[in-house]
C-alpha cells in the first residue's frame, strides 16, 4: 500500500465510451465491472458527452458509479436524458455522493460503471462517460 505525499493534489481522468447498445434498452446492465484503481483517489465528477446524437421520444438513461461490485454503494450518478443529447459535444454533469465517503477509494477498492434498471430506452445515440479523480502524490516508502 503507498503512503500519501505531503504534497498538494493533482487531477486523474478516467474515460469510458458509452456505445448505442447500452442507451438503447431499459435493463441494467454492467460497463465496466469490478476495476481496481490501484491508488489513493476520491471521485469528484462525472461527466456525460454526446458524440452520437441521440433520438428517441422522451428517453432518459441512468448510469451509476459504484464502489465496488454492480450491487456496491452508489458514489455517482449521471442522467442523459434526450434534450441533452441532441448534439454532439453536448455535455451532462452528474453528481457525486461524498457525505459517508463514498466517493474515496483506497489503493484495493473496486469501481463498477452500470446503467441502471430504469429510463426509456434511446432510438439512437451514443456518449463517454468521463470520471474526474482528486489524487494526492503517492510514494513507495
Amino acid at each position: 500500500m503507498p503512503r500519501i505525499a505531503p504534497h498538494g493534489y493533482s487531477r486523474m481522468f478516467m474515460t469510458h465510451p458509452i456505445p448505442a447498445s447500452a442507451l438503447l434498452g431499459t435493463g441494467s446492465i454492467v460497463i465496466m465491472l469490478s476495476k481496481t484503481l490501484g491508488f489513493y483517489a476520491e471521485l469528484e465528477r462525472i461527466e456525460y458527452v454526446t458524440s452520437v446524437a441521440g433520438t428517441g421520444s422522451g428517453a432518459s438513461q441512468t448510469f451509476y458509479v459504484r464502489k465496488g461490485s454492480a450491487t456496491g454503494t452508489i458514489c455517482g450518478t449521471v442522467n442523459p436524458v434526450l434534450a441533452t443529447t441532441t448534439t454532439i459535444g453536448m455535455m451532462v454533469v452528474g453528481t457525486i455522493t461524498s457525505a459517508g465517503g463514498e466517493n474515496k477509494f483506497t489503493d484495493t477498492d473496486t469501481m463498477t460503471l452500470e446503467r441502471a434498471a430504469s429510463g426509456t430506452a434511446f432510438t439512437a445515440g451514443a456518449g463517454t462517460i468521463y470520471l474526474t479523480f482528486r489524487v494526492k502524490p503517492q510514494r513507495l516508502t
